[in-house]
């Protein structure tokens, strides 16, 4: 029996969610025993430099894996123009990165920040190198194989940089974690690919390429470079030790992230792209995507706002307290989150790259402002106006898309209240359950029966207020 579009979207998700959830947990646990050997300014210095890279990768992409994506055929020569496009895109970041790290270090007044960049530059010309590879796994929904990639890369990474922090390398022990870990990804991606470059191919194929990647790889830029941009400003502002604290709340939403939007990201963009080739519902299938992305989304991030104080001191230990405090705070953008976190995809699938990069500059400007105006009053001040910022852009976002597209604001806005209001009744269970549990010795205890009990909660409203969860499951599993 042929699958339908969204039964074989809805299997992508759960592959890719599958995949995520192995690499998430052992990348938890590596995290957890690293934080519990390594300072708060060794994780703030990592920090500055990994935001650098990341907003250089954004760039060194050049939105090809997207353009390669959305295409609805890809030849030869269009997949080997696409390779050498990224390779120069990442030359030219590594090289930014070698040239400026004195600058940079000198900037922020930290002396092995100029070290730590220097060593991580070639991660940037590594990441660009996969942006084919990982086109063609997801052109062919081969979202098994990528989730293989996630693992492995990893585990191998991840128990290295264990070994080096057990034995005294201290900040070495994650700068080897972000090399291996980009490393190995690729090198996997290349394997299931089964594929590799020739020289067939003409210089303006290269240009074509990078010219169709523009807009989208300056919207990334301007979108998914928000969160970097901020912990720039911070470091800048605050410090690295600062810094550090707010990268332990930060990373336990990256991971979040990872687990439960990035999946639904990633499908999104081919599906989408699909249903524009084939004629289909745009908006109806971008709705439905943010139905099904609340249903997970909202729950996890409300979940992890209500219990942040007992997973952050079980996790990484009373010294990482402060950390806790700002978790519970930037956790509650998760109401808001798929509300505009696939704009972009549904704007590329539509060939609506200009409006990409409208939209996202938005964002990328309401950043820069909140931060500047926020961060100079701490790291708690900081966290709430990352808040503030996508509540601000939220509204903007529905309607811009509704005049552009003709996505309903309504129909957007509507899919995703049962899954609200249950994660409201669950967050409401679990702080009156915390009353229960203030002992210290109970912590364990507590933890366990919050989320148990939350999780019971969130299913019994949602099936309360959607019935149609059911029916979407039972014909999952039928196929």
């Amino acid at each position: 029996m042929l699958k339908s579009p969204n039964d074989k979207t809805i299997g992508a998700v759960l592959w890719s969610m599958g995949g995520t959830a192995g690499q998430t947990v052992f990348q938890l646990a590596i995290f957890v025993a690293l934080a519990r050997t390594l300072t708060p300014e060794i994780f703030g210095i990592v920090a500055i430099a990994t935001a650098m890279i990341d907003i250089l990768n954004l760039i060194g992409r050049g939105g090809l894996v997207e353009v390669v994506v959305q295409r609805q055929t890809v030849s030869e020569r269009t997949l080997n123009a696409t390779f050498f496009a990224s390779v120069i895109l990442g030359l030219l970041m590594t090289a930014s990165m070698i040239f400026s790290s004195k600058y940079v270090s000198y900037a922020f007044g930290i002396s092995d920040l100029y070290e730590v960049v220097l060593i991580l530059a070639p991660t940037c010309l590594l990441f660009s190198a996969g942006a084919v590879y990982e086109a063609k796994l997801r052109r062919d929904y081969q979202f098994k194989q990528l989730a293989v990639r996630n693992v492995t890369a990893t585990l191998v990474s991840g128990s290295v940089a264990l070994v080096m922090a057990l034995t005294g390398f201290g900040i070495y022990a994650l700068i080897a974690q972000r090399l291996i870990s980009t490393a190995w990804g690729l090198m996997a991606m290349v394997v299931a690919a089964r594929w590799m470059p020739r020289l067939d191919l003409e210089f303006d194929d290269i240009v074509k390429q990078l010219k169709d990647g523009f807009s989208i790889s300056i919207s990334a830029l301007l979108g998914a470079g928000n969160q970097r941009l901020i912990d720039l400003i911070i470091g800048y502002f605050l410090g690295a030790t600062a810094l550090g604290y707010l990268r332990i709340a930060w990373r336990i939403l990256d991971l979040l992230n990872e687990l439960v939007v990035r999946p639904f990201a990633n499908v999104t963009l081919t599906t989408l792209a699909r249903t524009k080739q084939d004629g289909g519902d745009l908006a109806k299938a971008y709705v439905s995507t943010i139905r099904y992305g609340a249903i997970f989304i909202i729950p996890v991030f409300i979940g992890c706002a209500a219990i942040s104080v007992e997973l952050v001191e079980i996790m990484f230990g009373p010294q990482w307290n402060q950390s806790a405090k700002l978790l519970s705070y930037l956790a509650l953008v998760g109401f808001l989150v798929p509300l505009i976190w696939f704009k972009s995809n549904i704007l590329i699938a539509s060939g609506q790259f200009r409006h990409v990069i409208i939209v996202n500059s938005v964002e990328f400007l309401l950043s820069v402002v909140v931060v500047a105006i926020f961060s100079p009053f701490g790291l708690v001040s900081a966290a709430i106006g990352n808040v503030v910022r996508t509540a601000i852009a939220t509204p903007f976002i529905l309607i811009y898309l509704q005049r552009l597209l003709g996505v309903s604001i309504w129909e957007t806005i509507r899919v995703t209240l049962p899954p609200t209001t249950a994660s409201v009744a669950m967050f409401s269970a679990i702080l009156g359950l915390g009353v229960a549990f203030q002992a210290p010795k109970l912590i364990y205890v507590g933890l366990i029966f919050k989320v148990f009990a939350g999780a019971m909660i969130y299913a019994i409203v949602m099936l309360l207020l959607d019935r149609t969860i059911l029916t979407d499951i039972k014909r999952f599993v039928r196929r």
